[in-house]
């Protein structure tokens, strides 16, 4: 409702927003740990998007195979930039590398396996007219599977990644609370970053932690809704265990590293309430949810047929009514 409220209200005003006179430079950072399958599409889709002034930084972060090989012929040609890390650290530890490589005000970080497309860097930056702006989430959406294979797996993390960033975030953008920049395809002030003291090494969850970071400085994070990018999802259900128990693994670290949020008044109530709602969404609702299932069979055993059939079609309108707000929202609204 609040997002349809705000279309309209945009659409009544008309299309006031500013513009740049000349457009910032962007440094786009590639950190990549044996990608030798996706390292040459991603520099091309980063080469080919239609921004103006940009520089492509490529860090190979100390790969057993043949990434660096593979980038050093477009590193030849002057076309990227182009270091190599003799021992994998981390990704922050390979971001916080490029940024000395940097030249540029707008700092844009890219997976490895991300293909950005072609007008996404313009819609990307586009936020930055406002000098409150200090960063800017992008819009992540699924390609394939991790082997170039479309299955069930892959066809649900792609609905789920649809919904998730296409409506999640720009509730979030319209409250004033997102919490995570994806690391697949986000963007933040190169100034901001350096006072944060950069990226921590300390959670597995790089993204989330720097966000948070930037957030205790008070400047505005928006998302930029038709900033597209397209990565690849595991597409075995092994992999994507492993994937999701990594990243709660993350999110639990970096939830109890910035646990002094609660006292941070600068944060504001919003971002505090944020905070608690992901707080409880990781630790209690896993706990509650598992605990509900486990005993729902005991304590409704006569109706427990119909419970289910009607949970069921409560999720599946949910979802639907969902669906339809985002696919209305996507084509039109730039960033909130």
């Amino acid at each position: 409702v609040f997002m349809m409220f705000k279309r309209v209200i945009r659409w009544m005003m008309g299309d006031s927003e500013k513009t740049f006179t000349e457009m910032p430079g962007v440094s786009i950072i590639i950190p990549a740990h044996n990608e030798e399958r996706s390292i040459i599409r991603s520099i091309e889709s980063a080469l080919e998007t239609n921004y103006p002034k940009k520089e492509v930084i490529i860090i190979d972060d100390g790969s057993k195979d043949r990434t660096y090989q593979r980038a050093l012929p477009y590193a030849r040609k002057g076309l990227i930039k182009l270091a190599q890390r003799s021992v994998s650290g981390s990704k922050a530890g390979a971001v916080n590398y490029g940024l000395f490589f940097a030249k540029n005000d707008i700092i844009i970080v890219v997976d490895a396996d991300t293909l950005i497309e072609r007008n996404s860097l313009r819609k990307l930056v586009k936020p930055y007219i406002d000098p409150s702006v200090i960063a800017v989430s992008g819009n992540v959406r699924i390609l394939s599977g991790d082997n170039e294979r479309e299955n069930l797996l892959v066809k649900l993390q792609s609905y789920e990644y649809f919904l998730s960033l296409g409506m999640g975030r720009r509730f979030n953008a319209i409250t004033g609370t997102i919490m995570i920049i994806p690391g697949a395809f986000g963007s933040f002030r190169r100034e901001i970053v350096k006072s944060v003291g950069g990226y921590d090494t300390d959670t597995i969850t790089e993204d989330f932690d720097i966000t948070l970071k930037m957030l205790k400085t008070k400047g505005r994070i928006v998302f930029a809704g038709d900033a597209l990018s397209w990565t690849f999802a595991p597409d075995m259900w092994s992999a994507w265990r492993r994937q999701r128990i990594r990243w709660t693994r993350g999110q639990i670290e970096t939830l109890h590293k910035h646990r002094n949020v609660f006292s941070n008044q600068r944060l504001g109530l919003s971002m505090i309430t944020a905070f608690s709602d992901m707080f409880f969404m990781v630790f209690a609702s896993l706990v509650i949810k598992t605990v509900w299932m486990v005993l729902l069979p005991f304590f409704y055993t006569e109706v427990l047929g119909y419970v289910l059939v009607l949970l069921s079609l409560l999720y599946i309108l949910s979802d639907v009514l969902a669906l339809l707000v985002v696919s209305a929202l996507s084509s039109s609204m730039e960033f909130l």
